[in-house]
């Protein structure tokens, strides 16, 4: 019993040797993993932000185009005031184009995810609204 004993402390004494240096390595291969998943994580939730702000300035570009009709103002001055309105609804908006089709309109808005003195090729992102006018005979 007392040989088993031995040899099984000599077992353990052979795991029990100096392992400086491990946490280092373990550390060494978990940090660069970690960084890569919360920079992608914060990239994805930023094309996310900026998508929801150009749907929005969209919707709002669309609705002063309505508003602006109804209150008797030409095509031309409804789509500044659509654009006007789109620029201070959204930080990133890069474009804004309006394509009429009769009496409806669609709207169509560009914004950059990136800016440019980051990337040299931004990644842009698009939002989209429609619209249709309603003649109320009197």
């Amino acid at each position: 019993m007392i040989h088993a004993m031995r040899r099984i402390k000599k077992f353990l004494k052979f795991f029990d040797r100096n392992d400086r240096g491990t946490v280092t390595a373990e550390f060494a291969i978990v940090l660069p993993v970690a960084v890569a998943l919360a920079v992608i994580v914060l990239s994805l939730t930023r094309i996310v932000v900026v998508q929801l702000d150009c749907h929005d300035a969209a919707r709002q570009a669309a609705f002063e185009i309505q508003t602006s009709l109804q209150d008797n103002s030409s095509r031309d001055i409804a789509e500044k005031n659509a654009h006007h309105v789109a620029m201070k609804t959204s930080n990133t908006l890069t474009g804004i184009t309006v394509n009429w089709t009769g009496n409806s309109f669609h709207i169509r808005t560009s914004c950059s995810v990136l800016t440019r003195s980051i990337s040299r090729t931004p990644l842009i992102v698009h939002g989209q609204a429609r619209g249709e006018l309603y003649v109320v005979d009197e």
